[in-house]
C-alpha cells in the first residue's frame, strides 16, 4: 500500500511543478471545477436518482460536459460501485440533455449573428473572431463542425501534448486489462481518458481540452492504481513524468493566456485571493523575464 501512495506522492508533486499544475489557477475562472464538483457530490449520493439528477444537471449547466466529467463519473460508478443501471441512465440523460440544448437552445440565426457583429464593428471597429461557435447545430443547415486540430498553429503546439495523453491513457488501459482481464471495462477506462479531447471538433481551446483529458486519465490512475500491473503502472508514472517536463519546457499556451513557469506559478498561489476576485492584476512576466 505504501509504494502506491508513493507513486501517486511523486506524480502530484511533478504535476503541481509543471505547466498544468499551473494552468489549475485559470481553472477557478471556468465552469469546470462546479461541473466536476457536481460529479464528486454523484458518487457520494445514495440514492440512484439523486445521483443521475446532479450528473444530468452538470450537462446543463454547460453542455461540454457530457464530454468532460460524464464519461469520468460513468467510468467510476461503473467499475468502482458496480451500479451500471445508474451509470448508464446517467450516461443516456445526459446526451440526450445534449441533443436537446444543441437542437433546441444552441441554434442562432444567421440574421441575428450578422446584426450582433455589424453592432459590435460599428462601436468597436473590430470584427469578432470567434462567431463560428455559433454555427454549432444539430438541427440546422448550419451544421459546420470544424476540427480546430488541424489548425496550424494549435496543431504545432499541442500534437505533442495529445500524444502524450494519449499514451498515458493507453498504459493506464493496458495495465488495467492486464490485472482485470475485462475487455470492456478496460475501453470504458480509455474513453472516459480520453473523451474530453472530442471538444477540438467544436471548441478552440485546445490547452483545455487537454488539461481535463489529463485530469481523467490522472483521476482514474489513481483510482485503479491498485487494479494495474506493477510494471505497467511504473511505466504510467515515467510516461507522466515525461510528459510534465515537456509541457514545462514548452507549453501549449501564449503568456497571456496562462501561467508559463514556476516563478509565475507561485506569484498566483501567493495572490490567489485577489486572482480568484478580481480585485488587482496578478504581476506577470513574459517569457519568464521580468
Amino acid at each position: 500500500m505504501i509504494r502506491y501512495i508513493y507513486n501517486i506522492y511523486i506524480y502530484i508533486i511533478c504535476f503541481c511543478l509543471s505547466y498544468y499544475g499551473a494552468f489549475m489557477f485559470q481553472m477557478n475562472a471556468l465552469i469546470e471545477p462546479a461541473l466536476y464538483l457536481s460529479v464528486v457530490l454523484a458518487l457520494l449520493c445514495k440514492k440512484p436518482a439523486a445521483k443521475v439528477l446532479l450528473v444530468v444537471a452538470t450537462v446543463w449547466m454547460h453542455e461540454m460536459a457530457v464530454l468532460t466529467c460524464v464519461p469520468l463519473y460513468c467510468a467510476l460508478e461503473w467499475i468502482c460501485y458496480g451500479k451500471r443501471k445508474t451509470a448508464v441512465m446517467a450516461f443516456v440523460l445526459g446526451v440526450f440533455s445534449f441533443i436537446m440544448i444543441m437542437t433546441y437552445l444552441a441554434t442562432v440565426d444567421e440574421g441575428v449573428i450578422a446584426a450582433y457583429g455589424e453592432t459590435l464593428f460599428q462601436y468597436t471597429g473590430k470584427k469578432p473572431g470567434n462567431m463560428t461557435v455559433f454555427e454549432h447545430s444539430l438541427s440546422s443547415s448550419r451544421s459546420t463542425w470544424k476540427t480546430h486540430y488541424m489548425n496550424h498553429t494549435w496543431w504545432s503546439r499541442c500534437k505533442d501534448a495529445m500524444i502524450f495523453v494519449l499514451l498515458m491513457a493507453s498504459v493506464l488501459s493496458a495495465g488495467f486489462y492486464k490485472k482485470r482481464r475485462d475487455k470492456f471495462d478496460t475501453l470504458v477506462i480509455f474513453l472516459a481518458a480520453l473523451s474530453p479531447l472530442a471538444l477540438g471538433f467544436g471548441g478552440w481551446d485546445i490547452n483545455r481540452w487537454i488539461f481535463l483529458a489529463l485530469l481523467n486519465t490522472s483521476v482514474l490512475w489513481v483510482v485503479f492504481i491498485r487494479d494495474m500491473d506493477m510494471m505497467i503502472n511504473r511505466f504510467f508514472l515515467l510516461t507522466s513524468i515525461a510528459c510534465f517536463l515537456f509541457s514545462s519546457v514548452y507549453p501549449l499556451d501564449n503568456p497571456k493566456f496562462a501561467y508559463r513557469n514556476f516563478n509565475e506559478t507561485m506569484q498566483a498561489a501567493t495572490h490567489i485571493n485577489d486572482y480568484i476576485l478580481g480585485h488587482r492584476t496578478v504581476p506577470r512576466f513574459d517569457c519568464g523575464k521580468p
